[in-house]
């Protein structure tokens, strides 16, 4: 028996939650942000219930973008939702971000656009889950066909994880590296346009970007820091 079985399996022995142990093959990849994994030992389904902050996830890693780091993100985000906002989540995956400000903000409602068909089922079963069909909305398609169709305005808008931040926009905060498309779609759907300073008033709205250069804010306020 080879050390990374012999690992998996003692994992496996410890930690009886734990069915199976995959290995990484490859970084992440294409428009729906998969990775390749390796079944070193356990039950080849993988699909799994991760919980978090008071809500339930289902999932397939295999098929799906899902980052358990992002969690304590997730949380501070909720901090900041106000009650009665309407939150639109661009490349929404399995629905982490709706779900978590849905879950922790009673009077807000939010709208997640996911392209990956699995990822957007699972993402329809856990608004299910965690009893949310009244204030989470899940669209499967395009970003880019869907948003110029939204008949609807939101006050705070986030764009998930795109791994191909082919475009750069200067501001005086600095470069901001993403597809700039989705940007103009972001600022399309806001209420009020946001605010472009270093103070905000109570109009502002915010768009927050989470992406391989990561940068939260144009809105409120700006962080740019590499992942």
């Amino acid at each position: 028996m080879d050390h990374e079985v012999l690992i998996a399996n003692t994992l496996m022995k410890i930690h009886k939650n734990v069915k199976s142990v995959l290995a990484k093959n490859s970084i992440r990849y294409g428009e729906l942000r998969l990775r390749s994994y390796r079944l070193i030992s356990g039950d080849s389904n993988t699909e799994i219930i991760h919980r978090e902050s008071g809500c339930s996830f289902k999932l397939d890693p295999q098929v799906t973008y899902f980052s358990t780091r992002e969690s304590s993100e997730r949380e501070r985000i909720c901090k900041q939702i106000r009650d009665k906002e309407n939150v639109l989540v661009l490349f929404s995956g399995v629905g982490p971000f709706p779900i978590c400000i849905a879950k922790h903000n009673i009077s807000t409602s939010c709208y997640g656009i996911e392209l990956n068909c699995r990822a957007h089922l699972y993402c329809v079963e856990n608004i299910k889950l965690n009893k949310l069909q009244n204030r989470v909305t899940a669209i499967q398609g395009d970003v880019r066909e869907i948003c110029p169709t939204l008949n609807k305005q939101f006050d705070r808008v986030f764009i998930g994880t795109v791994l191909r931040p082919h475009d750069r926009i200067d501001t005086q905060f600095g470069e901001i590296h993403f597809p700039a498309q989705y940007l103009l779609y972001a600022l399309m759907l806001l209420r009020r346009k946001p605010m472009f300073g270093n103070k905000f008033g109570s109009n502002g709205r915010i768009l927050h970007d989470y992406l391989l250069q990561k940068v939260e804010y144009i809105g409120y306020r700006h962080a740019c820091q590499s992942k």
